[in-house]
């Protein structure tokens, strides 16, 4: 016995597995249904960090009044401990976006290497199959 008085455990689980078993199982979505959260491509990803790599430590409150001025006194008393972490955090955003950048121009650098490169083994294979048909005759 507990201070809440008796608590039939196994009669609790029974009725939840009733209502399991009562329960429509036609609502729920199969695998292939659940909807996917709409990912950006590298490109759009790259403008947004490009963008929003700089979080502002002040921002406007839009509040008057008691609760705004509440909000203006917690925000300086903590300023000392925040301000910091937020710059710390700006200049981890800064070089992690610079970062980025420089891989993703990297990469473009790359693929325009490799469809340059496919575009020669294309030239090299016209050539070897023109010869092989000259050899042919």
């Amino acid at each position: 016995m507990n201070s809440m008085g008796n608590v039939d455990i196994q009669k609790i689980i029974s009725e939840i597995r009733a209502e399991i078993n009562e329960s429509s199982m036609d609502d729920l979505l199969a695998f292939e249904e659940i909807p996917i959260r709409n990912t950006p491509n590298i490109r759009e990803a790259r403008c947004y960090i490009n963008a929003n790599w700089n979080v502002p430590y002040y921002r406007d409150m839009g509040m008057s009044g008691p609760k705004g001025l509440i909000k203006r006194v917690i925000r300086k008393a903590i300023r000392c401990v925040v301000l910091p972490l937020c710059t710390d955090q700006n200049n981890l955003n800064l070089n992690m976006a610079t970062a980025f950048n420089i891989l993703m121009d990297q990469i473009e650098e790359q693929q325009k290497q490799i469809d340059l490169m496919k575009k020669h083994l294309v030239r090299l294979n016209n050539k070897v199959r023109f010869y092989e048909g000259k050899d042919a005759i």
